[in-house]
């Protein structure tokens, strides 16, 4: 634990790291870095600022971004993964349906194994 107001949940559990301003790790084995990020899953990571990875073995990187479900990776400006599997990265993304993969500015992937790439895109199926 580094840096000022930062948690590592309870004393005695191994392999949590915080560090920076309000960081709080209190997933088993997560790391939190940044200002204001929380890494709640099971081996997660949230870095940046205002980050949440909740998943177990999710991964939240950049400003405003949640991984919030199992292995999904959220990357970018206010980015949101929450189908299991899902990635998304750029701005204002999301990555909704199973394994999906949404990238660009306000791109929507609903559907399981969707990808959609560009600006104002959706990929429902």
């Amino acid at each position: 634990m580094e840096g000022c107001l930062c948690l590592t949940g309870s004393a005695g559990e191994p392999g949590k790291h915080a560090e920076g301003n309000k960081t709080r790790a209190t997933g088993g084995a997560a790391h939190s870095e940044g200002i204001s990020t929380l890494a709640s899953g099971l081996s997660s990571h949230a870095e940046g600022w205002t980050t949440v990875a909740s998943g177990n073995y999710s991964h939240a990187e950049g400003n405003l971004t949640i991984a919030s479900e199992a292995y999904t990776h959220a990357e970018g400006y206010s980015t949101n993964a929450s189908g299991p599997f899902s990635h998304t990265e750029g701005s204002d993304t999301v990555a909704s349906g199973a394994f999906s993969h949404a990238e660009g500015s306000h791109s929507t992937a609903s559907g399981s194994y969707a990808h959609a790439q560009g600006c104002y895109t959706t990929a429902s199926g």
